[in-house]
């Protein structure tokens, strides 16, 4: 960018008719800034992003719980590419496991049994046997007005991409601050 500004310095010096010319300069130099910081805003953009997903990643490490995700102060869209992200990993791993059969399932004190083995794709049987994917995202009470923000965003969200999900009500206030993914629609 100092190159750039250099040569724009140089532009109106070495130009003899810069009084006729200084407007389509003056259009150029603002042209080649604003494309740098488009660039500069979309570079900052990315790091913002590799941020959230580290900071996501480090709660989920220090809670030792691969199967939610804590979306505190994290921007709206932020929180929607890092759900979207681990809403695919955790739906791609678990719609792998095998179903358990129905005439033979596994017992519970068996050598071959695993709590993996319960996990099912919801199209195969219901979503009793997948395990939960929970996506915190606070209820509001540090917010604006005491309202939620990425609440209705994140539910907006798992609706259009046909989710199946409720609300995780564990909270003794009565406040809703995540919500429980179950399995992805057929349709």
């Amino acid at each position: 960018m100092q190159q750039r500004a250099r040569s724009s310095r140089q532009l109106i010096a070495n130009s003899s008719v810069v009084s006729r010319n200084k407007q389509a300069i003056q259009n150029t130099i603002a042209f080649i800034a604003a494309e740098d910081a488009r660039k500069l805003t979309s570079v900052i953009h990315d790091w913002d992003l590799q941020l959230a997903r580290r900071t996501v990643k480090g709660r989920q490490q220090l809670k030792n719980d691969s199967l939610s995700i804590d979306l505190h102060g994290l921007t709206k869209n932020q929180a929607l590419t890092i759900t979207a992200e681990h809403l695919q990993t955790w739906w791609t791993n678990h719609s792998r496991a095998s179903p358990p059969s129905p005439l033979n399932p596994p017992k519970p004190h068996s050598p071959s049994f695993s709590p993996l083995n319960l996990v099912d794709s919801v199209n195969v049987f219901n979503s009793t046997f997948v395990r939960h994917f929970k996506i915190i995202t606070g209820a509001g009470t540090h917010s604006v007005n005491n309202k939620p923000a990425l609440l209705p965003t994140i539910q907006k969200f798992l609706d259009q991409e046909k989710w199946k999900w409720k609300y995780d009500d564990e909270r003794s206030n009565g406040l809703i601050g995540s919500v429980l993914v179950v399995g992805k629609s057929r349709t």
